[in-house]
């Protein structure tokens, strides 16, 4: 069998996902519970489609990598931030490699966000740092990065430097609000 791919999310299947995608040499499977496979059959597919496809699945490939999620702390992601990550993606593509995703080397995007950084701050470590240990510790669980982050998210001494580093980002000040509820 080959690759398979959760519809959800790529990567770890995810408890919830209803759609599984799998491919093996020349068919694409689709899953959906309760339901009988479907199955495209790349050797029927006209070449047309076959192009389409090959040029739809790269330019959503490298606009993906655009798509740079914002944590509310410091400035929104530039056009300049945005095109450095689609050339790390064009590059990877050009590169030959027959690997579809990046390693974290090279430029894989960030992970994390504000969760990530009030973390570090709390445990006293470096962003980076952070960043490796909680993949590790994700990696041994069988759990992907966001997971973990959503998990460490509720935990109390996060939530608070949440809060902290959110309200330090804010372009208005808690005093400048309260005055103003005071007329």
């Amino acid at each position: 069998m080959g690759k398979t791919i959760n519809a959800v999310a790529t990567g770890k299947k995810r408890a919830n996902s209803v759609i599984t995608v799998t491919h093996d040499n020349d068919k694409a499977h689709f899953d959906v519970i309760g339901h009988p496979r479907l199955t495209v059959d790349f050797s029927a597919v006209s070449a047309a489609n076959m192009e389409y496809a090959a040029f739809h699945g790269i330019k959503q490939r490298v606009v993906d990598s655009a798509a740079i999620a914002w944590d509310g702390i410091g400035e929104r992601p530039t056009p300049a931030d945005k095109y450095a990550e689609m050339v790390k993606i064009v590059d990877h593509l050009n590169s030959g490699s027959p690997d579809w995703n990046t390693t974290r080397g090279e430029g894989g995007g960030a992970i994390g966000g504000v969760t990530l950084k009030a973390l570090a701050a709390v445990q006293g470590m470096e962003l980076d740092a952070m960043r490796a240990r909680v993949a590790e510790v994700a990696e041994k669980q069988g759990k992907t990065v966001k997971v973990k982050l959503a998990e460490y998210a509720t935990m109390p001494a996060v939530i608070k430097k949440i809060v902290e580093l959110r309200a330090a980002a804010s372009p208005v000040k808690a005093d400048d609000l309260m005055a103003e509820l005071k007329g």
